[in-house]
């Protein structure tokens, strides 16, 4: 007696599917392969590993830039257009002049007229000239650094800076040309003014 349904016989391991169950021989024939089921849902993420060594030191980056400063000043009583020079001031360029070492470029001016008093229309201003003569021709650069008014004791304004990009060449001269407006009088207690330049690396 054949029967296709006794799962006896079906899982008694027969060659060829076939078995004797004590009902006959029985041909168990394999059914089709059923659907691939649903993927199933996704674990979790695994523990963090281990840090890893520390990379190689990088190369050495490049030099920065050099830089040099240039201080100009004067206690004198110091009249429109004269120049500024280290310690002295007058209407003479050549006699207030510093010389620049090294091709570089000027970044920055500062000026200040101290404690003088201004009104609220004065004006003080420095600019930084040039000369690649020797003194005997002037460049104006136009790098100016202006002090408004007003500046009175108690509420004092008598700074101001710009910054620049100008570039000088070894042996230029420089100085400060100081120039008023409104009060043409001269500045009582004198000015201070720095030069910044930045030199190649």
């Amino acid at each position: 007696m054949f029967n296709h349904h006794d799962d006896r016989c079906c899982r008694c391991g027969a060659p060829r599917g076939c078995c004797n169950c004590g009902c006959g021989f029985i041909c168990c024939v394999p059914g089709p392969t059923g659907p691939q089921g649903a993927r199933g849902l996704r674990g979790p993420t695994g523990d963090t590993g281990p840090t890893g060594p520390p990379g190689d030191i990088g190369p050495t980056g490049p030099p920065g830039p050099g830089g040099n400063t240039f201080y100009l000043a004067t206690d004198e009583a110091l009249p429109s257009n004269e120049y500024l020079g280290l310690g002295t001031a007058s209407g003479d360029f050549a006699r207030n002049t510093v010389v620049i070492a090294q091709d570089g470029m000027i970044v920055g001016l500062a000026f200040s007229i101290r404690n003088e008093d201004l009104d609220e229309d004065d004006t003080v201003s420095a600019e930084i000239v040039r000369s690649t003569t020797c003194g005997d021709d002037l460049i104006d650069t136009g790098i100016i650094a202006t002090v408004n008014g007003p500046s009175t004791p108690g509420d004092r304004n008598c700074c101001a800076f710009v910054p620049a990009e100008y570039e000088v060449l070894a042996c230029d001269l420089l100085s400060i040309r100081v120039t008023r407006t409104g009060n043409m009088g001269a500045l009582q207690e004198g000015a201070a003014a720095t030069i910044l330049v930045n030199t190649p690396s």
